[in-house]
């Protein structure tokens, strides 16, 4: 065993009581800090919105960064939390105001929308805001005699404002009326069901179709009644494919308006539009196909 060098002190070393002073001061301190960070995530938590930063939701704890000490995180941590709060306040106005917002419908048609020979309180449109929201009116663009590019040009002068909750399109028995082709009908009916669309902010489930009424089940048609509802069918299987290929609703009511004849209760005093008690029936299907 090697002698120590002449001159050599053992020395113990002894910790000093500063040093550990400092240590245990810097250990509650990460503790604390510890502490408060569960604090402020477990508030962000509650919070249960979705929240930017440093956050492992999935230990709950806060993600440490190399550049930032405890205090710096804790700070961040904060500044997180108000943003959260402040996050959830917009977005719980936001709902707020969306959900106090009036029903808005839009209709679109000819002299059917527009409810000719009827009392406006009559008109399906309107019946149908009472059912599905009462107090609310809807916003009407029709007008008797409409053929589909007549339609168009009223929707482009019209001061619309959408989108809408809903939108609904019936348009076409003045295209068959004044001899117009159903080749000719399609891709007029067809951008008007695109202009709809875009109407109700681009929702497909916000817009429906209703079909073509039969007016050759009326006293005014009956005499021409076959050819008539030959035509109809016609118009009526072109709108149909064009409206179920852009994957929207369609509401066939052709049936009904062919009671005329046999009930005519169903036919206004003109003897050629429908009635108010037609267009309750109108109103109970498409509430009910609407509610599906």
């Amino acid at each position: 065993m090697p002698e120590r060098p002449i001159g050599a002190v053992s020395k113990t070393v002894v910790p000093s009581n500063r040093n550990r002073g400092f240590e245990s001061l810097s250990l509650r301190q990460s503790q604390q800090t510890q502490v408060k960070n569960h604090r402020v995530v477990a508030q962000i938590r509650r919070l249960r919105i979705p929240c930017p930063g440093f956050i492992d939701w999935s230990n709950m704890y806060l993600v440490p960064h190399a550049t930032l000490d405890g205090e710096k995180r804790y700070v961040r941590a904060c500044i997180l939390l108000l943003s959260c709060i402040v996050m959830q306040s917009v977005t719980m106005s936001g709902a707020q105001a969306q959900s106090q917002r009036p029903y808005r419908y839009l209709a679109l048609g000819d002299s059917y929308t527009i409810g000719e020979s009827v009392d406006e309180s009559q008109r399906w449109p309107v019946l149908l805001c009472g059912v599905i929201a009462p107090g609310t009116s809807p916003t009407i663009i029709a007008t008797t005699g409409w053929r589909t590019d007549d339609l168009m040009s009223a929707i482009k002068k019209a001061s619309l404002t959408p989108p809408y909750d809903q939108v609904s399109l019936l348009i076409g028995v003045n295209n068959q009326y004044q001899g117009r082709s159903v080749d000719a009908y399609k891709p007029e009916f067809e951008s008007l069901l695109t202009k709809a669309i875009e109407l109700a902010g681009n929702d497909k489930s916000k817009v429906f179709v209703v079909s073509i009424p039969d007016y050759g089940y009326t006293p005014f048609g009956k005499a021409k009644q076959q050819s008539i509802s030959h035509d109809i069918d016609a118009f009526n299987e072109a709108n149909r494919a064009i409206t179920e290929k852009a994957g929207i609703r369609y509401i066939n009511i052709t049936d009904i308006s062919r009671r005329g004849l046999k009930d005519p209760s169903l036919v206004a005093s003109d003897d050629l539009h429908p009635s108010a008690a037609q267009y309750k029936l109108w109103v109970e299907r498409i509430q009910s196909a609407l509610s599906k």
